[in-house]
């Protein structure tokens, strides 16, 4: 017993010191990832939009089959999407236009979302969201949260948040797909918004975050053309 109490102490020890992935980093012991887990602004950028270009190559190829049913909720194969992964890293792009499998680009999609530097959306921002939305869609408070946003948001993140939701709002539109709002919602909403840390959290707390988390993407798709007019 006390062999299996030392053990689990040294353990406890090592992960208590063990080092983050910006520390490493920042020590020159990890090596950013070109496109994956970077930051947008160290992206390849679209001149003309101002978009990366890994983010407007795969939502463009995503479109092209945007009437295939359940889209973005049925998972690409893992081990192909971490080869694909690994030539986008070398910035080798053609490999999102030559792949047909539209299941496998939407897994590979939301990863990158998923692995971004810092949440899409900030918490302040969705802070922001959630208290909109619960005062009940009041038209004159999106000039408010559109001000947050560009306090908040670098241009760059605010840029592909409107891209992004552009594209959200397309698939939610097409019938054939069968993923309304609700649906898109729910798949996307744990790759862009900021969780508490799990720490000790009950199940009823982080089921009420995830519901909270949905309610704040369905929204925004619903409420778009209103929170981002032309």
């Amino acid at each position: 017993m006390k062999a299996m109490s030392r053990r689990r102490s040294a353990i406890k020890k090592l992960l208590d010191h063990r080092q983050s992935k910006d520390d490493l980093v920042k020590m020159g012991i990890y090596k950013q990832e070109p496109v994956f887990g970077n930051f947008l602004d160290n992206l390849t950028m679209d001149e003309a939009s101002g978009i990366p270009v890994f983010i407007k190559l795969i939502v463009e190829k995503i479109e092209t089959k945007i009437d295939t049913v359940g889209l973005y909720r049925i998972n690409g194969d893992n081990a192909a999407m971490q080869k694909l992964r690994l030539l986008i890293d070398s910035e080798d792009f053609s490999t999102v236009d030559n792949c047909s499998d539209v299941a496998l680009l939407t897994s590979l999609f939301k990863l990158f979302l998923r692995e971004i530097h810092e949440p899409l959306i900030p918490a302040t921002v969705q802070h922001k969201f959630a208290e909109v939305f619960k005062a009940g869609n009041q038209k004159p408070a999106y000039a408010e949260l559109r001000k947050t946003m560009e306090t908040e948001m670098p241009p760059t993140e605010l840029r592909v948040l409107k891209y992004l939701f552009t594209h959200l709002r397309r698939v939610a539109d097409e019938p054939k797909n069968m993923m309304n709002t609700r649906n898109v919602a729910v798949v996307f909403a744990p790759n862009i918004l900021h969780s508490a840390a799990m720490g000790n959290r009950r199940p009823a707390s982080l089921l009420s975050e995830a519901e909270l988390h949905n309610g704040i993407v369905e929204e925004i798709i619903e409420q778009f053309t209103d929170i981002f007019p032309k």
